[in-house]
């Protein structure tokens, strides 16, 4: 009878606590591949949207975490959530421009085991909205049409022949042009 009850219980443990024997025998850490973020320049505007694959085919995951920096500063952790298959993400806040963010990923499995991806980072860069990076376009524009106007004007204006030398001054001796009425060194009416 006790041989029964213990080749029962052995068949039962089999069956009902699979999951124990790879938790008990996991020594291997989860995979943390794919770290990435989104927008790829982020601006003092943006959230940035950090994702990450992570993957645990002994005991499973247990949690996934995103530690983030500012300027080198204190860690902040946020978690991370399955978005989808073995995709984990979370979001760094917005910071100013000239900001370093340096942000690394921590997922632990059920069995206890860490792993860490390699930090990356990135800088805020300045916020330039649509309106002003038209208005840089339009000024540009207009700079450069006016330049090619004045260069045109340059080209096709043809510069006045030199006034025919008619003569002097009566009163000082100066040359006189046909074009004077009077003299341009004395100021005596000519004619």
């Amino acid at each position: 009878m006790k041989s029964r009850i213990l080749i029962l219980l052995a068949i039962f443990s089999l069956f009902t606590f699979p999951m124990l024997r790879g938790v008990f025998a996991d020594s291997t850490a989860p995979t943390i591949s794919n770290v990435d973020y989104s927008p790829r320049i982020p601006t003092a505007e943006d959230l940035v949207t950090v994702t990450a694959s992570v993957v645990d085919t002994e005991s499973g995951v247990s949690f996934v975490a995103l530690f983030y920096s500012a300027n080198a500063g204190a860690w902040h952790i946020v978690s991370m959530n399955k978005t989808s298959g073995s995709t984990y993400s979370a979001v760094i806040p917005k910071f100013s421009s000239g900001t370093v963010v340096q942000f690394k990923v921590l997922s632990q499995d059920n069995a206890g085991n860490a792993a860490w991806s390699s930090v990356v980072s990135y800088t805020v860069t300045a916020y330039v909205s649509s309106m002003g990076v038209l208005f840089f376009i339009l000024v540009l524009v207009i700079i450069v049409a006016s330049g090619a106007v004045s260069t045109l004007l340059v080209l096709t204006v043809k510069p006045r022949p030199k006034p025919k030398v008619i003569g002097s001054c009566p009163t000082c001796g100066h040359d006189i042009t046909s074009e004077a009425a009077f003299c341009p060194n004395c100021g005596k009416k000519i004619g």
